[in-house]
């Protein structure tokens, strides 16, 4: 039998060579093709789905994934369609039981998503789930402040009618009203002292 030689200088026979060289090729095809991987890229996708707002796809995949899975910043579709603010998306994960007070490594739920970036539908519906109004980010952030901060008057006001805490402080002592005057938002500043806001 033909024989090489390895850079050790062991002696092997031909196809033992062959062997040693296609067999991690086969087992990465393989590891390739397992259920766990498979499962892996259909949250990719399910993920991608709910923040892009395919709604068909959203209602494909969550046949083959754990509603409640995570990306890697700890945030679901729910959160993901929240920030995005994809109506259909959204009320479609709330009525397959997607937690709408769920949290990610940050600390940002699908309430604070909607309120920071303006989907005033999003958070009434969120609202009207029982999703937790006072819930905060790292920051000590709740979503009455990243609104009020970013100048969403409607979604203050409704933050407000859903119990929010009007004096409520993030991590510096800042409340709702001081980050509604330090950004010049004057309608909220008057909607918020309505409600005994106070410095």
């Amino acid at each position: 039998m033909t024989t090489v030689n390895n850079k050790i200088g062991e002696r092997f026979p031909r196809g033992a060579v062959t062997v040693r060289l296609v067999l991690p090729l086969l087992l990465l095809i393989l590891t390739a093709t397992t259920p766990l991987a498979a499962s892996a890229d259909n949250s990719a996708q399910f993920f991608n789905a709910a923040q892009t707002g395919d709604l068909q796809a959203v209602k494909k995949l969550v046949k083959s994934v754990d509603i409640e899975s995570a990306d890697m910043a700890g945030r679901t579709a729910l959160m993901l369609a929240s920030q995005e603010g994809h109506v259909p998306v959204v009320k479609f994960l709330i009525a397959k039981g997607a937690n709408v007070s769920a949290r990610s490594m940050y600390g940002w739920s699908a309430l604070l998503a909607a309120s920071q970036y303006g989907h005033l539908e999003v958070v009434r519906m969120l609202l009207k789930k029982g999703a937790d109004v006072e819930t905060k980010n790292i920051y000590d952030e709740t979503p009455l402040i990243t609104a009020s901060r970013k100048g969403n008057a409607e979604i203050v006001q409704a933050l407000l009618e859903g119990g929010a805490d009007v004096n409520a402080k993030d991590q510096h002592g800042d409340t709702a009203l001081k980050n509604a005057k330090s950004a010049m938002h004057q309608k909220i500043v008057d909607i918020l002292v309505e409600h005994g806001a106070v410095e």
